[in-house]
């Protein structure tokens, strides 16, 4: 082939893929996010939701502890009571400054506890006190609201001083700052409760400890990023969990389970075998 020919043959098939990958791309995007509009009423909701609960900021708060609940291990049977914790961390000495899994007659991983405000461990599900500061029926209020009410600020930074103390769902709503587990606690919570089947994440991103939602819906699992400071500009989308290879899951929990994650510490997958159910939380 000469050189005259070859050049605009290979411009040719430069734009053609040019074209090809534009052709593509829409079907792309439409495949792995499902779009929900953004009504007109969004904003003066949660303009009025803001306003409140900026004043209720103001207030002291609502860290007054969490009543002790219990862990049933769904595989062995055995259950795990929280003044059990309560008092192995007093013979040693000491609260853990960070979130602990718990084993009992080979039960491996089969609950989770972290420190309170109380400085007390409690079983992570027991931070989802069923709480919202006012319903609605729009998926999106929540978000935007969080994401304005809360302010993003690591907890040894905060008035803590500690590495790490979690706020319950009542109380992120309390304090002005808090950081990933507090944002997505108080998110899970009021999805919950408009009857959505949300979870609290616990695992990476991009080889961070981290914390976000997933959303159960319509046989999709989608990631809300609670730490995420939206912007109202149109619809907005709700991604796929398996379209977001930078968040690896290693544990989750509602109100009343904890899953964990037994396969590849580098999963986007969410319902795989690889999931198991290891615990049921009953409140006292």
């Amino acid at each position: 082939m000469s050189r005259r020919l070859a050049f605009p043959l290979a411009l040719l098939l430069v734009v053609l893929g040019q074209v090809l990958g534009a052709w593509k791309q829409p079907e792309r995007r439409t495949a792995s996010r499902q779009t929900l509009p953004v009504d007109s009423g969004l904003d003066r909701e949660v303009d009025a939701a803001v306003d409140g609960l900026r004043r209720a900021q103001d207030a002291t708060g609502n860290a007054n502890g969490i009543a002790g609940g219990a862990a049933h291990l769904i595989k062995s049977g055995w259950v795990i009571r929280e003044s059990t914790i309560w008092a192995r961390h007093a013979d040693a000495g000491a609260t853990p400054d960070t979130t602990v899994l718990w084993s009992a007659a080979g039960d491996v991983n089969a609950a989770a506890s972290a420190p309170g405000l109380d400085n007390r461990h409690h079983f992570v599900n027991a931070y989802l006190e069923d709480f919202r500061p006012f319903a609605t029926a729009n998926l999106w209020v929540p978000l935007y609201t969080i994401s304005r009410v809360k302010t993003y600020e690591f907890d040894h930074a905060s008035v803590t001083g500690y590495r790490e103390r979690w706020q319950t769902s009542r109380e992120a709503f309390y304090y002005a700052r808090g950081d990933c587990e507090d944002h997505a606690i108080a998110l899970a919570d009021w999805l919950i409760s408009m009857g959505e089947d949300a979870r609290v994440v616990l695992g990476k991103l991009r080889d961070e400890g981290h914390a976000w939602v997933a959303l159960f819906r319509d046989d999709n699992v989608y990631v809300l990023e609670a730490t995420q400071k939206y912007r109202r500009q149109g619809p907005q989308q709700l991604r796929l969990a398996a379209m977001l290879p930078s968040y690896h899951p290693s544990m989750m929990f509602n109100r009343e389970f904890f899953w964990f994650n037994t396969g590849s510490e580098l999963t986007v997958d969410y319902t795989g075998d690889a999931w198991e159910k290891k615990s049921a939380y009953r409140a006292p």
